[in-house]
């Protein structure tokens, strides 16, 4: 999931750090950052970055599961991505966003139904609609 450039950087990092077991380790070497340690960092980034809205770790990992579903990834990868048993867990996870809503075009769009609506005009003897109302062959 990484790109090669970021790869070699978190590459350079853990050999300057001399990291054991985590790629951010905490202050004694092999253990994990404590979560209060992880949500202030968090926390002064956003900070940092001007983002208005309350940023945790774990809206980082609702705003990551989203984008990879919005980008096409399959939901059952993006459960194994996260460490889910159930995929029910993983919908939560993966807001749908209003972009990619929008962007839904129905089946009937690949349906060429000019056809079979000019027949049922036809039919139903509709000429149109002028202010509002449907105007019929007389």
């Amino acid at each position: 999931m990484f790109t090669e450039s970021l790869k070699e950087a978190l590459q350079g990092y853990c050999d300057a750090y001399k990291l054991v077991v985590y790629l951010f380790e905490g202050v004694q070497s092999g253990r994990k950052y404590c979560a209060s340690s992880v949500q202030k960092i968090v926390k002064r980034a956003s900070k940092r970055a001007q983002v208005r809205q309350r940023v945790t770790p774990h809206v980082l990992r609702h705003c990551f599961a989203t984008h990879l579903h919005d980008g096409g990834i399959s939901i059952k990868f993006i459960q194994e991505l996260l460490g889910h048993a159930d995929v029910k867990t993983t919908m939560v996870y993966t807001h749908v966003s209003t972009e990619v809503v929008t962007s839904i075009s129905s089946p009937l769009d690949s349906l060429n139904l000019e056809k079979t609506v000019t027949r049922i005009q036809e039919c139903s003897g509709y000429k149109g609609v002028s202010d509002n109302k449907i105007i019929r062959n007389e």
